[in-house]
């Protein structure tokens, strides 16, 4: 219908994704609906890496309750080199059974690298900043970030520097609480690297699990074996929430890095700064998985070769892009994702002169 169509307009002033497949429904949305997603991704020319020469990725070796993870010795990335039978075979072998391991154990429920920008000033920089009232410190990053988004993208530029706090304050509520959101993503992401380089897939007593009802229950000692670490579930750290879980160690950590950061989660008495906290499953699941097998064509600058069609669901908040991590065994650090943001963008301007 004509609804429909308008919407569709849209699409034309979108870079990198459409939306589709609209319906009518008795029932609007709300914030809070959403269960989960469920994901379709095709990557294309993959090859083997075998010599390893990024870092290695530490990752969920099973779910049972043993003291072990898995060191990843392959990875598997979109090159653009020949291609020959035996490595075409290998990487089928080494894709399948990561992709079976991806959805009997799950992968570490990371929050994903868009939480934290690609940028040279990371979003969760910011928030340590705002979060322990470096509001200089949280400006001259905010200026020097470009991360201001529109429609207002000149006020922090505009406003004198000698009031940073107020400068700040012009930006939006959900803006400010991205950055927040980044620094306790960023303390969350080492705590629960901690706790699994420490003790494994094991449950220990000091564990946090999500009981009936949604209640949270810390295991004591002799409760150990009542659970999976599918099961623990560990904090993110705000007002509400001061504990992380893991073990009497990884509090302790937690605990050290947030004292030497200055950070207060109540905003020390600024409402804008305040920030509650939440629990978060330390394994993601991934449901409805199924992989297919692509035969890609040579095309100008690449070689053909391997590609797959992937297809899995996630719950809220869960990052495909970790999940992804689990099973092709792909860099995740910054400078690499740098480089393929480059890479990406260099693409996209010869296509566009080849056009011209």
């Amino acid at each position: 219908d004509e609804l429909e169509k308008k919407v569709v307009e849209f699409n034309k002033e979108f870079r990198g994704f459409k939306i589709g497949n609209f319906k009518w429904s008795d029932h609007p949305l709300f914030l809070g609906d959403l269960k989960g997603n469920h994901f379709t991704l095709i990557i294309r020319h993959i090859r083997l890496n075998k010599n390893n020469d990024t870092n290695n990725t530490t990752t969920i070796n099973n779910t049972n309750n043993n003291n072990e993870t898995n060191e990843t010795k392959t990875e598997t990335k979109t090159e653009t080199n020949n291609i020959n039978k035996e490595d075409i075979t290998e990487l089928k072998q080494t894709i399948t059974t990561n992709f079976s391991r991806l959805q009997a154990n799950g992968f570490i429920n990371y929050f994903g690298l868009q939480r934290f920008g690609t940028g040279s000033i990371h979003t969760h920089s910011i928030g340590r900043a705002l979060l322990s009232s470096n509001f200089a410190l949280a400006h001259s990053l905010l200026v020097q970030s470009n991360l201001i988004p529109a429609p207002n993208p000149n006020h922090i530029n505009n406003t004198n520097p000698l009031n940073p706090l107020k400068a700040i304050l012009r930006l939006h509520r959900n803006t400010l609480t991205l950055f927040l959101h980044s620094y306790q993503s960023y303390i969350w992401n080492r705590a629960v690297s901690l706790r699994i380089h420490l003790h494994g897939t094991k449950v220990i007593p000091g564990d946090y699990i999500l009981g009936f009802e949604d209640q949270i229950k810390k295991v004591e000692v002799g409760e150990e074996g009542m659970y999976s670490i599918k099961d623990v579930v560990m904090g993110v750290i705000g007002e509400k929430v001061k504990e992380v879980g893991g073990g009497e160690e990884v509090e302790k950590e937690v605990k050290k890095w947030i004292e030497e950061d200055g950070v207060d989660f109540g905003g020390k008495g600024r409402k804008e700064m305040r920030i509650k906290g939440d629990w978060r499953k330390v394994v993601g699941e991934v449901g409805n998985g199924k992989l297919e097998w692509r035969e890609e064509e040579e095309e100008e600058g690449k070689k053909g070769g391997v590609g797959i069609k992937v297809e899995f669901g996630l719950g809220v908040s869960n990052y495909a892009t970790m999940a992804l991590r689990e099973f092709m065994r792909g860099a995740t650090d910054f400078e690499t994702q740098q480089k393929l943001n480059k890479e990406k963008e260099d693409g996209e301007r010869k296509e566009k002169e080849k056009e011209e």
